[in-house]
């Protein structure tokens, strides 16, 4: 089964008070043929060295040393050394189980499927306690056209790590330098070069949310969202004609997005301002759609009648959020 490598890219920036425990979460993996590719992102506290370190004593390790350039431009530098025909990315402060690689691939090979996605558990700087999920192959997208209509309704995560990925997905697709929400970005160009996706029922990707980032840089680029979305409805209207209305109300409720993270992160009120008058503009479409669930646009009608109560709502509902997951 090792005979195939597996390479994994690892984006590092400042972060030498959650290395250890990511490189010693991947170090560990039950399946062992893996290239580990860590990108020091110029980073300026002793991240740099720790990657040297590891690097001098796992021989699977490589470390590329670059000027910073933002977390797209590490992925990119990674994927120039990528000689794996599995490709995995991982970010720096976050952990992974023992056997995250080998049931991803093991899943990935039981569903002859270019894709494998694992569920993702969430916590609060302290490591979770260990989870045994069933190792299960539960769900099967067939089909581009598929494929695309799960993300656009939110049935597939558009996030870059959770997946392991067959590497030629990425032989033509860089992250889009300088922006955030460079997973959404590229998410639709992904799926275009898929036909088959898996998920396998085991939360195997332990999500670090740190409590010094839960409220936001008033400096956050919420338009990025916006932008994001917006690229990949390009895309797919292009190139799947059917599915442009579905992939245009996704555009529409990224603007609900962009206010809810310019909210948290107590942002410009001219910006949410912006925001809401396309919400205010285009809501009865946004309704009668197929994008998003009941629940969400109850929360948009709610936004529309009264912005005080929904923003104390939201806000009260995203503290209940990060209590739950401590």
């Amino acid at each position: 089964m090792e005979n195939e490598k597996i390479s994994i890219v690892i984006p590092v920036y400042n972060v030498e008070k959650y290395l250890p425990e990511c490189i010693d979460s991947v170090e560990r993996q039950t399946y062992r043929n893996l290239e580990i590719l860590l990108v020091d992102d110029g980073s300026t506290d002793s991240s740099g060295r720790m990657c040297d370190d590891y690097a001098a004593s796992d021989m699977r390790i490589t470390v590329i040393h670059k000027p910073n350039g933002g977390l797209s431009d590490a992925r990119n530098a990674g994927l120039k050394h990528v000689t794996g025909k599995y490709l995995a990315f991982i970010d720096s402060d976050d952990i992974v189980d023992n056997g995250y690689i080998e049931k991803l691939y093991c899943g990935l090979q039981a569903a002859a499927a270019d894709i494998a996605m694992c569920r993702i558990e969430t916590f609060i700087e302290e490591m979770p306690p260990e989870r045994h999920c069933p190792n299960n192959y539960t769900n099967e997208y067939h089909g581009t056209d598929m494929l695309l209509r799960s993300y656009l309704t939110g049935k597939i995560r558009p996030m870059a790590w959770g997946k392991l990925y067959r590497k030629k997905i990425y032989d033509r697709i860089l992250f889009p330098k300088g922006k955030t929400t460079e997973d959404v970005y590229v998410f639709a160009e992904v799926l275009l070069q898929c036909s088959k996706l898996v998920t396998v029922d085991s939360a195997a990707y332990y999500y670090r949310q740190r409590k010094n980032s839960i409220q936001l840089s008033p400096a956050t680029n919420t338009d990025c969202i916006i932008e994001a979305h917006f690229h990949n409805f390009d895309v797919i209207s292009k190139k799947f004609p059917a599915l442009s209305e579905l992939a245009y109300e996704r555009y529409l409720y990224s603007y609900m997005d962009a206010m809810n993270k310019n909210l948290l992160c107590g942002g410009p009120k001219d910006k949410a301002q912006q925001y809401k008058k396309q919400l205010r503009q285009n809501w009865k479409r946004m309704l009668a759609g197929d994008c998003c669930s009941a629940e969400r646009k109850l929360a948009l009608l709610l936004s529309l009648v009264s912005s005080p109560l929904y923003e104390a709502t939201y806000i009260a509902h995203s503290k209940r959020l990060m209590e739950q997951i401590k």
